[in-house]
């Protein structure tokens, strides 16, 4: 993507997680390497995930954020959902 002068990449994963079924077994290998590619970039900082907002991992936090996505007041980016404050950092 860089050859290309690419700086900013958008990926969407949500469909894996709502329809799982959708995948086939080739799909979710490719998946699967692309996510452990992305977490090794990520770790050796050659990338940076372009996160907007964080939120607590509450239903009222998530479910604030969702109502304000479908009311087109999303933001530029990803909302990260902290589950584990200790590591959050």
């Amino acid at each position: 993507m860089a050859a290309k002068g690419a700086s900013l990449i958008n990926v969407n994963l949500i469909r894996t997680f709502i329809a799982p079924r959708a995948l086939d077994d080739r799909a979710k290998a490719l998946l699967s390497h692309g996510l452990e590619d992305a977490a090794f970039s990520a770790t050796a900082r050659t990338v940076r995930p372009h996160i907007s907002a964080t939120i607590p991992s509450e239903a009222d936090a998530i479910n604030a954020a969702l109502a304000k996505m479908k009311a087109g007041e999303s933001v530029l980016g990803k909302i990260a959902v902290i589950v584990d404050k200790a590591r959050a950092g």
